[in-house]
């Protein structure tokens, strides 16, 4: 993707909406919190049956400007990082610890996740 210097660039952007779109198709029940993007980078919460996962996702920037999505990456350089909240506002981390995955992978973490909520959550 063509870096714009301070600004988003299309192909971020629709990288972005793609993203978007993606959780929307698999998690058809749940609601969307906070997703709008940054520089770069985008993050929000997705909220199923009272039930709270933070997600966060940079695009690598390039040292020649061109920023990129490694979707089998699952460190905390390329992947998706995502953890457990106590709600929408939880944005330091207090429901749970963060962990990242790969974005082919993230749907069947998050159903994971949301499948075994309590088990993740570390502050009621």
């Amino acid at each position: 993707m063509e870096d714009w210097g301070s600004y988003m660039s299309t192909e971020a952007k629709s990288f972005y909406r793609a993203f978007k779109n993606y959780l929307k198709r698999e998690f058809p029940e749940a609601e969307l919190v906070g997703f709008k993007p940054n520089h770069y980078d985008f993050s929000g919460f997705v909220v199923q049956d009272g039930k709270c996962i933070f997600i966060s996702h940079n695009l690598y920037r390039t040292p020649n400007g061109t920023a990129m999505a490694d979707f089998d990456d699952s460190s905390f350089m390329n992947g998706v990082l995502y953890r457990t909240a106590l709600n929408t506002k939880d944005f330091s981390g207090k429901g749970g610890h963060n962990q990242f995955t790969s974005i082919f992978a993230l749907a069947d973490r998050l159903r994971n996740t949301f499948d075994n909520f309590d088990r993740y959550l570390i502050a009621a």
